[in-house]
């Protein structure tokens, strides 16, 4: 079992659980989830609504989520929600486990680390990471509790990365674009207007999308909604 060495940040609503326990103890059950996996700062004097995220990586997997990220923020400026132009500001930081303390008894210090960051930094936190397979080996990628990305190594194209985020950001499986499942043809780099309504409207409905595979149910990324008086850039 690992540890926090600071108290959970929501371990009031579980005055029952010891507020520095990690997923109540079964980190293999259980996932640690934030419910604010992305951010809509709306922007009412430019009329301007951004997306941001943040994914924490280890430092080998930069390049594969800074390529991911880049994806979705070079469509700021191509997109509109009413009156409102879409901007998207998604961001890779570097997390080295011999920086956080952690349990020296902890098996899986990486993990644990990432993790441990993610959570305390709250809103708009998500994981991404690369594996060397999957459970599901057939898999290129798999987003759970729509916070925790991974990425298979050995089945992983161009936009696995890109599609996985897209899952952080709201949005579930479509039959074309580049949130089509990767089994099918139509996967490609496109993102249409509907998708952009869908990031922000599961935003402000304040419920995540989810789609059924099999007997399970899958939720994508829940956004929350900030208001701002000054544009990012």
């Amino acid at each position: 079992t690992c540890l926090f060495r600071t108290t959970d940040t929501k371990a009031g609503d579980y005055p029952w659980l010891n507020p520095y326990l990690y997923c109540a103890a079964n980190p293999i059950a259980n996932i640690d989830l934030t419910g604010n996996d992305y951010l809509l700062y709306i922007d009412l004097e430019n009329n301007t609504i951004t997306i941001w995220a943040e994914y924490f990586v280890l430092e080998r997997d930069y390049e594969s989520a800074k390529n991911a990220t880049d994806f979705w923020n070079n469509l700021s400026g191509e997109f509109q929600f009413g009156s409102f132009d879409v901007a998207f500001d998604l961001n890779v930081s570097i997390v080295d486990p011999d920086e956080i303390e952690l349990n020296p008894n902890c098996s899986d210090k990486e993990s644990m680390a990432l993790h441990s960051v993610s959570t305390q930094n709250g809103e708009g936190s998500n994981i991404y990471k690369e594996v060397e397979s999957l459970d599901d080996t057939d898999l290129a990628g798999q987003t759970r509790g729509g916070n925790i990305v991974a990425i298979s190594k050995e089945n992983k194209t161009e936009l696995t990365g890109a599609h996985e985020l897209g899952h952080t950001l709201g949005l579930i499986h479509y039959s074309k674009g580049v949130m089509s499942p990767k089994a099918n043809k139509h996967r490609s780099k496109d993102v249409f207007q509907w998708q952009i309504n869908t990031i922000i409207s599961g935003a402000l409905r304040g419920q995540p999308f989810s789609e059924k595979k099999g007997n399970d149910e899958n939720s994508a990324g829940a956004g929350i909604i900030r208001y701002r008086k000054y544009s990012l850039s």
